[in-house]
């Protein structure tokens, strides 16, 4: 496909902004505005501007459509919480492809069912990763043109009863003010931007969800590895407005 054509075209979408587009937007109204922060287990930092997560998700796509993603394709991302995760997802959604985060420490006979299951055109897992980012860097950071992904992404079920499942988030990638309002705005005002913190595996339909909330202005902060005492350090240093924890989480988080 040539850089010069539309993905899909913007005649047939109804309501919205691709997510690619959205994401241009605001980087070329707020470049220098923090989007993410990765916090690893030792508590060292790593950023990514809006203006750096679009030539980073600009470089992504053209790297995956050049490995063989195009519209509508599955692309497995095997990694853990990282920036490079973050890239990935959108540099899915820059070419329309379709982000599916795989649970990376799984034994490599369940790695590769599920795989099988996925059929996806291109597979990042964590060994890849280092080399498929440096392939990534040599490409312009330009933006891509408008693309539609058909279904936003996919989350791994389990397979405990059977064989593992993609289960599809079967609306197209389109942003609206309205998909990334925060919940808590249904009771009572919230101000924005929020600060979101990320304390589980984004393999998680809860963990990757928090990528939307980049489109409406918020910041993640998306720790590699959840531990208790890291949690309640990033939430004061950082001044978190909102989170998202298991039961399992809290109870290690009160015995702090």
């Amino acid at each position: 496909m040539s850089e010069t054509e539309t993905v899909q075209s913007l005649d047939q979408v109804s309501e919205g902004v691709p997510y690619g587009t959205r994401l241009t937007e605001l980087a070329s109204s707020s470049p220098d505005q923090i989007a993410v922060t990765t916090v690893a287990p030792d508590g060292s930092e790593r950023v990514l501007t809006l203006g750096q997560l679009e030539a980073g998700a600009n470089q992504w796509g053209r790297q995956l459509a050049a490995s063989g993603a195009a519209v509508g394709s599955y692309v497995a991302l095997i990694i853990p919480n990282s920036l490079e995760l973050v890239l990935a997802a959108y540099g899915c959604w820059k070419i329309g492809a379709v982000p599916i985060p795989v649970r990376w420490d799984m034994p490599e006979w369940e790695r590769s069912r599920l795989v099988d299951v996925i059929a996806p055109a291109v597979v990042i897992e964590e060994a890849t990763c280092p080399e498929f980012t440096l392939a990534a860097a040599r490409q312009p950071d330009s933006a891509l043109p408008a693309a539609v992904t058909p279904t936003v992404n996919g989350i791994c079920s389990s397979g405990s009863t059977g064989l593992p499942k993609v289960i599809l988030d079967t609306q197209p990638a389109l942003w609206t003010e309205l998909k990334t309002q925060p919940f808590m705005a249904v009771w009572a005002p919230v101000p924005r931007p929020q600060v979101i913190l990320v304390p589980a595996p984004m393999y998680h339909t809860n963990g990757f969800n928090t990528l939307f909330y980049i489109l409406g202005g918020d910041r993640l902060v998306i720790l590699e590895k959840f531990d208790a005492e890291l949690f309640l350090d990033v939430i004061e240093r950082h001044r978190v407005t909102n989170f998202t924890a298991t039961p399992t989480m809290l109870s290690r988080v009160a015995r702090v």
